[in-house]
């Protein structure tokens, strides 16, 4: 296996981190967009006066409600069920790269075991409650943006901009951007507890096996103390000293013992290392 190898396969995991970012923002849209052009098809339909403000009668607005409602949790269940099976797909991917790693630097392929899915099963448990407290939240914060229009008689189109502005801003954009950090973290905490799991148990095999913390960057939460500890390694069992300097130091990025300013949007990640490693393939530099 040479050098040039080697590193292809850091700049896997680092390739994997931001297809995890791109795929936030796809699920989020996706999952939001039935719901954002159900609620604007039942507001289209409104009766309005000569100026074009809309007449609301208490039925009409009851109605709207319950759109909003049935919108809503038609969001929770797609995005609730395409976040899980990511973290599923990712819990897999987490095993198989520490797996992939090992055999591509040292020559061999440990025995391990496969790891059991109960912490899976927990983890997905947690995101479905933060999925659920989101579309909770939601059905608020729109059923505000109804009762505010019903009250100041305004235009179609001034409600619909209310809505959301083709998911980017306005209440259905907050929905957006906070489903896509739901996604991004948990996601990615699913494989970093994977591949910590893994190297713990090939630490039992593989003589000096430490893990070592590559800023993958980004820039929607830069933390450049993360920067700092790049190329840092501490025997496996170890927290990385410095990487949550407003919290606990973390075992691995998106670590849960972490603060949320130190873990949510990370997209960091963590490699094997060894002293042949680091005397093969050096890993050098803000980024690989």
């Amino acid at each position: 296996m040479s050098q040039q190898e080697y590193t292809a396969q850091i700049r896997g995991q680092i390739k994997n981190a931001n297809l995890i970012d791109a795929e936030a923002t796809k699920t989020a849209i996706k999952a939001l967009t039935e719901a954002h052009n159900d609620l604007i098809r039942q507001i289209a339909m409104l009766p309005t006066d000569a100026e074009g403000k809309v007449t609301y009668s208490r039925y009409q607005l009851e109605q709207l409600k319950l759109a909003v409602e049935r919108a809503m949790d038609e969001f929770q269940r797609i995005f609730d069920q395409e976040t899980k099976a990511a973290m599923g797909v990712q819990f897999d991917k987490g095993s198989a790269q520490v797996d992939g790693m090992l055999k591509a630097a040292i020559g061999v392929q440990p025995a391990l075991m496969l790891l059991p899915r109960h912490n899976l099963l927990i983890a997905q448990n947690y995101t479905a409650g933060l999925v659920t407290n989101l579309s909770t939240s939601a059905k608020t914060k729109l059923n505000a943006v109804l009762r505010r229009s019903a009250l100041g008689g305004q235009t179609v189109d001034s409600i619909m901009r209310q809505i959301g502005k083709s998911i980017g801003d306005g209440e259905v954009g907050k929905i957006s951007r906070r489903a896509q950090t739901i996604y991004r973290t948990e996601v990615a905490r699913m494989g970093h507890m994977a591949a910590q799991a893994r190297m713990e148990e090939a630490a039992t095999r593989v003589k000096g096996l430490e893990h070592q913390w590559v800023h993958v960057g980004g820039s929607l939460h830069p933390r450049s103390y993360h920067e700092a500890i790049h190329g840092m390694h501490v025997p496996v069992h170890e927290t990385f000293p410095g990487s949550g300097p407003n919290g606990e130091d973390l075992l691995f990025p998106t670590d849960p013992i972490g603060a949320v300013e130190d873990t949510v949007n990370c997209l960091c990640d963590t490699v094997a290392w060894t002293p042949f490693m680091e005397k093969f393939a050096p890993l050098l530099g803000s980024k690989v």
